[in-house]
């Protein structure tokens, strides 16, 4: 009789056979995203945020390591896979290191893109407000040229945000730049999104700065796994809105073939030989 694996050693299974090949959620999901829900998937498993943190310690491979861990749990999720949040294991980095370079290219590009034009707004909202107020000798067209600009600058910044978004999540899932930086195709499934992707944002943000703030004022050694912590939530939030927009008729992302991870196939080695040895008892 084969022997049983120990509780400690169990395998974590790969996603469910017969998967689609392309990714799809099972129910429609109407509902809006919540950052709530979000941040507590990422504390589910208080060991991996320890554990992130140490990795980010590494230049440069730490952060695509942690990166592509994060893209890992958004595949799971979308696949129902049984443990959405793979354990951090050493013998996965380089994997986890390669798959995450994508995302964290388009990241990286959004980030610039967007305090970029941030800035640029900025100043050219100020020299507005300037010139205005040395025309007008009022208050009344400084304070319209105010809301005009931060009407424009909003509505700039916040197609910036819904377009990066979808092109994240599509290096995430697809695994290939090629198609995270399709920009027209992005901005086609960020379109119907774009309201509730911004809000989803609006919300986003505050929390990620308040993680940061809090992990760094714990003597600064709880700002890694805070930033860890802010990659998994990203990743859940990114999972939601893709579900919505499945739910509201949009096409699904070219899905990559569900495979275990390196120390998964270890493990599954492992088990093997137990039964080999066992049988022969």
């Amino acid at each position: 009789m084969a022997e049983s694996v120990p509780p400690d050693e169990e395998l974590s299974r790969p996603a469910p056979l017969g998967v689609p090949d392309r990714l799809a959620p099972g129910p429609a999901e109407t509902r809006s995203a919540k950052v709530s829900e979000a941040l507590s998937f990422a504390f589910d498993d208080k060991r991996s945020l320890l554990v992130g943190g140490l990795w980010l310690l590494v230049p440069i491979a730490g952060f695509l390591a942690i990166q592509g861990w994060a893209a890992e749990a958004q595949h799971r999720l979308l696949m129902n896979h049984p443990d959405p949040v793979p354990r951090l294991s050493f013998r996965d980095f380089a994997h986890y290191a390669r798959r995450g370079g994508p995302a964290a290219l388009i990241e990286a590009v959004g980030f610039g893109v967007f305090w970029a034009l941030a800035v640029g707004l900025f100043g050219l909202l100020n020299a507005s407000l300037l010139a205005a107020g040395l025309v007008a000798g009022s208050v009344v067209v400084p304070l319209a040229v105010l809301c005009a600009g931060l009407a424009v600058a909003l509505t700039l910044l916040g197609m910036v945000t819904v377009v990066f978004n979808a092109m994240l999540t599509r290096a995430e899932l697809t695994e290939r730049l090629a198609d995270a930086a399709a920009l027209g195709e992005a901005w086609r499934e960020a379109r119907p999104m774009r309201r509730k992707t911004f809000v989803t944002y609006l919300l986003y943000v505050p929390v990620t700065l308040a993680l940061l703030i809090f992990g760094s004022a714990l003597c600064g050694v709880g700002v890694l796994p805070a930033l860890v912590a802010v990659k998994l939530t990203g990743a859940h939030l990114r999972f939601q809105l893709y579900q919505q927009r499945l739910a509201r008729g949009g096409s699904a992302l070219p899905a990559c073939a569900p495979r275990a991870l390196p120390s998964e196939r270890h493990q599954i080695g492992r088990a093997s030989c137990r039964e080999r040895v066992s049988s022969l008892v």
